[in-house]
Order: C-alpha cells, then structure tokens, then sequence
C-alpha cells in the first residue's frame, strides 16, 4: 500500500470540516488535493495542511457552486 492520490475537488465550507478531514485522510497525499473552500479562512486551514486551494468570491454556498462549475470546466470533466 502506497501514499493514495485524489482525483476529484473537495468542497469545503469551514476550517473544522477541513481539519476533520485531514484527521481521516489515511495515506492521502495531501498536496494532490484541490481544495474548492467557500472562504479565506477554509482556504487558510487547507494550505496549512498543503493542499492545492481555490477560494470562492464570497464567503455563499452559491459562489461556492459557481466556484465548483468553473473548476469542472478548467479541468475539462
């Protein structure tokens, strides 16, 4: 068993869901992550723990959504 990858975008909506997910990552190369949070302070926790992030303009869940179809389009899925 070797350090697992993530291929999909992870949304995040708070610095505690961001920690709980770095507790429960296992082997997950966190580097390898991208990190879709719905504002600065989520995208904060996520580059402490080396994650690749990606902020939305306002701290909504509709600009979260907005941030998460121009990803899918970027990335081409």
């Amino acid at each position: 068993t070797g350090v697992q990858t993530c291929a999909l975008p992870i949304l995040f909506t708070s610095a505690s869901t961001v920690r709980g997910f770095v507790r429960t990552a296992g082997e997950l190369d966190l580097s390898k992550v991208t990190a879709l949070c719905i504002g600065e302070m989520t995208a904060g926790e996520a580059k402490r723990a080396g994650m690749r992030t990606f902020t939305a303009a306002r701290a909504t869940l509709r600009d979260l959504v907005d941030l998460t179809r121009s990803e899918e389009r970027r990335v081409g899925k």
